[in-house]
């Protein structure tokens, strides 16, 4: 149960985490005596906010009056928004032409695309993943990836949620074939690069995979009886946060799916991730000879 928290704004470029030093993802309240990091672990842990909470010294507190004031605040986590009405223009609006573009971004066959509930929103342009679970609402947040982003640029953003957004999974439009393994991948083109080999994938939002990603991966193997769960990992994060984050989300998992049989796994050593990994020529055996070794 997550404790009483006071009213919590995202960091940014310049309002970094008093944690982790880092401009996103984490939060801290607006009097800056709080903070929930996503990357250091405390004592406590904050499943709803996919963080660990942290009360942050007198010495420590940097929250000036200007930035405080233009902060984005962050919504009530514990609260599960529809975003049903959110994320249907933005599949309208996903046309071929949209959608071969999305497919030369991501560097993935435009059919791929075709697996998944994919959409596109306008000003600015970018790519609409939906966050999604299996009671109502479905889609419990919406997340975009610029169609403009350029890597180096400080005023060009990559990834941003609406507001209100869940952590969650993302999910094929069609249920996967039984009794095969499950690739429990990290991002959205990680997902769709495994699903484009053959691999049955669902996409997971983070490294880790909180409390409530878990129950629906879980839920999910059960609908589906697979083999066994693979949560896969990214190589090359600062501080290993890639493979360590899927080792704590495998854990979860055994908890929550004491019948099945979760397993970590890694790309080769110098690919970063499974969509590196795919546009490199992996096929579908590749990924599952990574794991056979752990499967044994």
């Amino acid at each position: 149960m997550n404790p009483k928290l006071p009213q919590l704004v995202r960091v940014s470029s310049k309002l970094p985490c008093q944690i982790c030093g880092k401009p996103d993802w984490c939060m801290i309240s607006c009097r800056g005596d709080v903070a929930v990091c996503t990357r250091v672990e405390s004592e406590i842990e904050l499943e709803a906010f996919n963080g660990h909470l942290h009360h942050v010294p007198v010495r420590d507190r940097q929250l000036p009056a200007d930035i405080r004031r233009s902060a984005k605040v962050c919504s009530n986590h514990g609260e599960i928004l529809d975003f049903c009405p959110v994320f249907e223009p933005h599949l309208h609006s996903f046309t071929n032409n949209r959608r071969a573009r999305t497919a030369e971004i991501l560097g993935l066959m435009p059919s791929t695309l075709d697996r998944f509930p994919i959409g596109w929103a306008l000003f600015p342009d970018a790519i609409a993943y939906p966050v999604m679970q299996f009671d109502r609402p479905q889609i419990v947040g919406v997340r975009y990836r610029s169609a403009d982003w350029k890597e180096g640029d400080p005023k060009s953003r990559k990834w941003w949620s609406a507001s209100g957004s869940t952590h969650s999974v993302m999910l094929p439009f069609e249920q996967l074939e039984p009794n095969v393994p499950l690739f429990v991948c990290e991002g959205p083109s990680d997902t769709l690069a495994a699903a484009q080999v053959g691999v049955h994938a669902v996409g997971r939002w983070s490294c880790d995979l909180d409390g409530f990603q878990a129950s629906i991966v879980a839920k999910y193997a059960d609908m589906t009886n697979s083999s066994c769960i693979v949560v896969v990992g990214d190589n090359g994060d600062a501080g290993d946060r890639g493979r360590i984050g899927a080792e704590t989300g495998a854990a979860r998992l055994r908890l929550l799916a004491p019948t099945r049989k979760v397993i970590h796994a890694q790309p080769p050593a110098g690919i970063k991730d499974i969509r590196e990994w795919v546009l490199r020529g992996a096929t579908a055996q590749d990924l599952l000879d990574a794991t056979k070794g752990i499967m044994s």
